[in-house]
């Protein structure tokens, strides 16, 4: 089938390509795809609608509409297998139904038994998952994305020398490539839908005219995740949340709250190397580079105000290590919000001195967050303290397992003794499925982190000759 233009809308285009790439490589039936194809053309009608039903914040209602244009009680597979694509990212529970409902029609057709793989793997249920990819690349055993799913599933049964054997498949195949692969990954554990996180703080902001609502809801929508690694302002959501907020709330212009989410909304939707522009927003909205250097009291807003004006370079390095960064501390030790303390640790002096150290430990202590274990940690590594015995790394690996920064601290460290296990590896492994890490020296971020360490992990594993099931 070809790229269908609706699904552009609801569907994030990297689950798009990743769902659809099965059908363009398989037989799907003539009947099936004629349906499908009607089914589109009938849903292009009520897009419109729910578009704006969505922009308004009703995404239950755009999701009912949806559904209202193939009626339950004579629904096709063809129609669940549509619904269920557009709805992946949208409802994860109709979403689910609708696939199943397809795969019990279809138990069969190749196209239809991808999807529900990916919804039962989504869901947790690995082994009827590994069950359904392993039925799909029987339909077409040389494409490589279902292997390496299989070895997921598999690593998390603790079936390991199994797993270690789907991805060598997941090598070897001729057909997909390693970002189609981690596209899928992403696509599978990925977090939550934003989109209806978005919608339920949008109705506790006006609803309940709550203050903390409408800051997490514009730090949402000043950075609105996509996937893994890609995330910026939402302007559709912007237009419309942040007139509707103030509104509610009834904000005077110089509210702190008011000057904030104004300040964060311009500065994320402004040129970041503008810094002309971004001072003088700053200078509207007295926000960090007035006399008092005034700190907004939401971390998160913080950091992306902070962000912004580090970008641009229109704050001074001097000052925000010397001026800003005992404010934004002073902030983050009121209390355990982990992005006033991200920003406190951003805003302090670079460098791998002791204070960074116990910087980094205090922000841990106060928020529980991976962030500052992994800093603990980095900074430990790189000035020789760090060892497999330390008590801080088995602290961190215990609370924090399916962390790829965490478990890779603790592999690098393992290597140079000489002390690495297969079960390690596997755990190592497990971890970087969740989400991949990308760190060079000392947790530098780069856009798009990648499968590099998994497929070192399964490499290591694959030499390794002993017998673990």
């Amino acid at each position: 089938m070809k790229k269908i233009k609706l699904l552009l809308f609801v569907a994030p285009i990297l689950f798009l390509e990743a769902c659809l790439f099965a059908e363009t490589e398989i037989k799907t039936p003539t009947f099936f795809k004629t349906d499908f194809q009607q089914a589109n053309n009938a849903l292009e009608t009520v897009m419109p609608a729910c578009e704006e039903q969505m922009k308004s914040g009703d995404l239950n209602g755009a999701n009912e509409k949806l559904l209202a244009a193939f009626p339950a009680s004579t629904r096709t597979p063809a129609q669940s297998f549509l619904l269920g694509n557009v709805l992946f990212e949208m409802d994860r529970t109709r979403s689910y139904a609708l696939h199943r409902a397809a795969a019990l029609a279809e138990p069969e057709n190749p196209a239809v038994v991808w999807e529900w793989a990916l919804e039962q793997h989504r869901a947790g249920e690995y082994l009827p998952a590994l069950e359904s990819y392993q039925k799909f690349s029987k339909a077409r055993p040389d494409n490589a994305a279902p292997y390496a799913l299989q070895a997921d599933c598999l690593i998390r049964l603790n079936r390991i020398n199994e797993a270690v054997e789907a991805w060598r498949k997941s090598e070897l195949a001729p057909n997909g490539s390693v970002e189609q692969m981690e596209e899928l990954i992403c696509s599978v554990h990925r977090e939550p839908t934003p989109h209806q996180r978005r919608a339920k703080l949008l109705a506790k902001a006006i609803q309940k005219q709550d203050v903390n609502a409408a800051y997490d809801l514009i730090a949402l929508d000043c950075d609105f995740p996509r996937d893994w690694w890609n995330s910026g302002p939402y302007k559709s959501y912007l237009s419309h949340d942040l007139p509707a907020v103030k509104a509610a709330l009834k904000l005077p212009d110089d509210d702190m709250c008011n000057r904030t989410i104004s300040c964060a909304a311009e500065c994320a939707t402004a040129d970041e190397e503008d810094a002309a522009g971004i001072k003088k927003i700053l200078t509207k909205y007295r926000l960090l580079i007035d006399a008092p250097r005034t700190i907004p009291t939401n971390g998160a807003l913080l950091s992306l105000i902070l962000n912004a004006a580090v970008e641009a370079k229109a704050i001074d390095e001097t000052v925000l290590h010397s001026q800003i960064a005992p404010l934004v501390l002073e902030q983050a030790r009121k209390g355990k919000d982990k992005e006033m303390w991200n920003a406190a640790l951003f805003a302090a002096p670079a460098g791998h001195s002791e204070n960074q150290l116990k910087l980094e430990r205090e922000g841990w202590q106060a928020t529980g967050d991976v962030r500052f274990a992994a800093g603990v940690l980095l900074i430990k590594k790189e000035s020789g303290q760090l060892t497999s015995n330390d008590t801080e790394l088995k602290a961190a690996l215990k609370q924090f397992p399916e962390s790829g920064l965490i478990q890779r601290v603790s592999y690098e460290v393992a290597k140079v003794e000489k002390r690495v296990t297969k079960q390690q590896l596997a755990d190592a492994a497990k971890a970087e499925f969740k989400h991949f890490t990308s760190f060079v020296a000392f947790a530098t971020v780069v856009n798009r982190p990648r499968s590099d360490y998994l497929r070192e992990y399964f490499g290591e594993m694959q030499n390794d000759k002993s017998a673990i099931k």
